[in-house]
């Protein structure tokens, strides 16, 4: 009886080990995620205060906007834009000043989708932020600059085109 008792003690602690393993693995796992996330965050952020910097100087918009009406365009621009920019009447400062909020919008959109890929934002908070990722990609900068942005998530990026191009369709 007492080789039982024993042998039925030892498979308890076996399993008691294992299981507390287990644990501190998911564990480890879920804070890397969050150091990550948090990362991935902090790179955002740097990235969108440096358009804001740029977007609050007037002498550099000024230069980009030179630089592009005198031929000088950026690799996303395209037929489209140019549309969008003369069906409007902006003039090419209102252009670089589009470009930079684009820009800004698509990162702050980018860490919100990249939150959500690592389980750290809920199902349903993802699903009221789709709308607004659906919603920006009518903008053809957006979408133009979603492109060839490599400062994007490849995920991000195919979902701002392909809803870009549904609501073309």
């Amino acid at each position: 009886m007492k080789d039982r008792s024993k042998a039925f003690i030892e498979i308890v602690s076996v399993v008691a080990v294992v299981a507390s393993l287990l644990f501190v693995g998911l564990q480890l796992i879920l804070d890397r995620r969050i150091a990550v996330a948090a990362q991935f965050h902090e790179r955002s952020l740097i990235l969108h205060d440096g358009l804001i910097s740029q977007l609050e100087n007037d002498e550099l918009v000024a230069l980009r906007a030179r630089e592009w009406d005198a031929g000088f365009l950026p690799s996303w621009w395209n037929e489209d834009i140019e549309t969008f920019k003369q069906s409007r009447n902006y003039s090419m400062e209102d252009m670089v000043r589009l470009e930079t909020t684009s820009r800004m919008r698509l990162l702050r959109l980018n860490n919100n989708y990249f939150q959500y890929g690592q389980g750290l934002i809920s199902e349903e908070t993802w699903k009221d932020l789709q709308p607004s990722a659906q919603n920006y990609s009518d903008r053809p900068l957006d979408a133009s600059i979603a492109a060839t942005w490599n400062a994007l998530e490849s995920d991000y990026r195919n979902l701002v085109i392909a809803s870009a191009r549904e609501q073309k369709d």
